[in-house]
């Protein structure tokens, strides 16, 4: 299907593994893709990482059990990744790594603190940290000190949402060092670097 550019895969645990790989390889011309549900394993990873035209990636919900991901190909089309908190973080961390061109990070119900910021390849202009993440109590001062101390991010972008209000009140804006708040007219708190 040369014209297909756009395809979410819910596999709910159906399909075998065989009839995604197939589909994958007879569709490298995609250029936003979502996969939901599905029983990863390191063919399906490596095929869609190695596709030239993907500019957007949404991981769902999935099973990783087993993925070690050694030898993962880097890939230089990849702009926005979404990443689910099914997907452990040293795999999302080596996921992060190996997408060369991302542009955004978007990251929903991570524990943040198990991410080794500082040693992130590169710089990455925007880091979104989804309210979810905020409702599940995985983030805290120690966590974001990791992230602000890291300074891997141009911008970091919250929801305003009452439970990422009631986080900032908490701890307050200026427990940044590195980041500052922007006054924004969009439904996102923005924190840029600063340093």
């Amino acid at each position: 299907m040369p014209n297909l550019r756009e395809v979410e895969i819910k596999e709910f645990y159906i399909l075998k593994g065989s009839n995604i790989v197939a589909f994958l390889k007879a569709n490298p011309q995609l250029e936003k893709l979502t996969t939901n549900f599905m029983n990863y394993n390191e063919e399906i990873l490596k095929i869609i990482l190695s596709f030239k035209n993907l500019k957007y990636w949404n991981i769902c919900y999935g099973s990783w059990e087993g993925i070690k991901a050694y030898n993962l190909p880097s890939n230089y089309s990849i702009k926005f990744l979404k990443l689910h908190a099914s997907m452990p973080a040293t795999l999302a961390f080596k996921f992060i790594n190996a997408c060369k061109a991302l542009e955004t990070l978007d990251l929903e119900r991570h524990k943040l603190h198990e991410f080794n910021w500082s040693t992130f390849d590169r710089r990455i202009p925007i880091l979104k940290i989804c309210h979810n993440i905020f409702k599940s109590k995985n983030i805290n001062r120690k966590a974001i000190k990791a992230i602000d101390d890291s300074r891997k991010f141009n911008a970091i972008h919250t929801e305003r949402e009452y439970i990422v209000i009631e986080f900032i009140e908490k701890y307050g804006m200026n427990t940044l060092n590195n980041y500052k708040y922007i006054p924004s007219n969009t439904q996102s708190y923005i924190f840029k670097l600063i340093n």
